[in-house]
């Protein structure tokens, strides 16, 4: 896959996330919870789950990862 094909790929992704974000502004939805009233909440919300997530791997291979001659020590 070239460099062209990758760019029409993110483009095409950014096109359906930025649609999928309008929409919510258009679209009527049934709320069980008063949060889901804000603008784009699902947009803000996974995206600080993501983040999260991140900053939860990075942590996490501080504690688990093991010099570079671990296997060659014997």
């Amino acid at each position: 896959m070239g460099p062209k094909a990758t760019r029409v790929i993110l483009v095409a992704f950014f096109v359906i996330c930025a649609g999928l974000v309008i929409a919510d502004f258009v679209y009527h939805r049934h709320m069980e919870h008063p949060l889901e009233g804000i603008p784009a909440f699902y947009t803000i919300y996974g995206l600080v789950g993501v983040g999260a997530l991140i900053m939860a791997a990075k942590g996490l291979r501080r504690i688990v990862m093991r010099s570079e001659d671990y296997y060659d020590a014997d």
